[in-house]
């Protein structure tokens, strides 16, 4: 387990990340020597991502270079900078120098540390979790969204798929619920599937669940809610 310490950020390409305090159900705050978590505006950096090309991988500026839309290149490029400066950080690296791979299912790890991590961006806004432990991270911007009915059958648990019909469909419940599934499936590194409509986000408290997985939903910005799934210090993997 890679012990978690403070580490100060250089922006690189502009990109400045600040550090946010995440609130549990129980009304206590994570853990900041188990998780912590990062959030980047995309919009201030100046520039041009492709100058920055040279501190991602050979694979990292394959995929950079496939996007077509160039803000969605945009998300991409600055999304790996600031991830790179934040694992460089933690270990005393360069960013050119951390190690990350993804795995099939495009989560993203490092072969040679035991510093888990996890990134979301959604709108023009990135959030970072690092972690000893595993961990996922989503995020979504405040939109109308299509086919939640569908999307609640084939993803959502029983208990949750009533609590959103109660609701109304109300977008912000469908919010809370999406991004804590996204942040559990990028934790066990599975992606999405089926096999999500086992778990059910909201049976929530200030302990894990049985399978030894904690959540914290929470608005970090106006429009945006993110959602943080992690196994605390304790539980045997």
């Amino acid at each position: 387990m890679c012990a978690l310490k403070s580490v100060t950020i250089a922006p690189l390409g502009g990109l400045t990340l600040v550090q946010l305090r995440v609130p549990t159900p129980a009304g206590g705050r994570v853990d900041r020597s188990e998780v912590t978590v990062w959030w980047g505006d995309l919009t201030t950096p100046a520039g041009r991502p492709v100058d920055f090309l040279q501190v991602l991988s050979e694979a990292e500026q394959l995929r950079a270079m496939a996007y077509r839309h160039p803000l969605r290149q945009r998300a991409f490029v600055l999304g790996r900078l600031g991830l790179r400066q934040l694992v460089g950080a933690a270990l005393g690296l360069r960013p050119a120098e951390v190690q990350i791979q993804v795995n099939t299912q495009g989560k993203p790890y490092l072969p040679t540390a035991s510093l888990h991590l996890s990134l979301a961006h959604s709108g023009d806004r990135v959030i970072y979790a690092l972690a000893g432990r595993p961990v996922g991270i989503d995020l979504e911007r405040a939109r109308t969204y299509t086919h939640v009915p569908a999307i609640a059958r084939r993803y959502f648990h029983p208990v949750e798929r009533v609590f959103l019909a109660d609701s109304g469909w109300q977008p912000q419940v469908f919010a809370h619920l999406w991004t804590a599934k996204e942040a559990y499936a990028k934790a066990v590194g599975f992606g999405l599937g089926s096999y999500l409509q086992q778990v059910n986000t909201l049976a929530r408290s200030s302990r894990p669940n049985a399978q030894g997985w904690a959540w914290a939903t929470w608005e970090p910005e106006a429009d945006y809610t993110a959602s943080l799934c992690w196994r605390p210090a304790g539980v045997v993997l």
